[in-house]
């Protein structure tokens, strides 16, 4: 799964990454991975350096106040900088499917990013244009 998201304000604002599972992170380096006992999902932010941290959300001392499914919920947050604008692409490689997801090359204003599958799949390119709504898979 890849998550693209561009970000446009009128005036310089922190940008952050953020994601809420249901259950425990962990974290390790530019990737955190989320485990519900059957199936795991790794989390990578492709186009910036990635510094995840990680919380057990409460309210009023309570931990359970929001738990349907899960140890959670958790909040995990990555502070990706100031600006005016910015593009993110998130890999979520889910039970291994992926050997890896990398960035490749594009034109300016496009983000490139190659699939290697684990099985036969062939290699996927999904190229995102950073001012249009509308990707290339190759």
């Amino acid at each position: 799964v890849l998550i693209f998201d561009r970000l446009e304000t009128t005036s310089s604002q922190p940008f952050t990454a953020q994601f809420s599972p249901q259950f425990a992170p962990s974290l390790s380096g530019d990737e955190f991975t989320i485990n519900n006992g059957t199936s795991s999902a790794v989390f990578s932010l492709l186009t910036q350096s990635s510094n995840w941290t990680s919380a057990l959300l409460t309210a009023n001392g309570e931990t359970n106040w929001a738990t349907q499914y899960g140890d959670g919920p958790y909040q995990v947050r990555n502070v990706l900088g100031s600006g005016t604008s910015m593009t993110t692409v998130t890999a979520v490689n889910i039970d291994g499917a992926a050997t890896s997801i990398t960035l490749g090359s594009g034109a300016a204003g496009e983000t490139v990013v190659i699939v290697d599958f684990a099985d036969a799949t062939p290699n996927k390119t999904v190229t995102f244009y950073d001012t249009q709504a509308r990707r290339s898979i190759v």
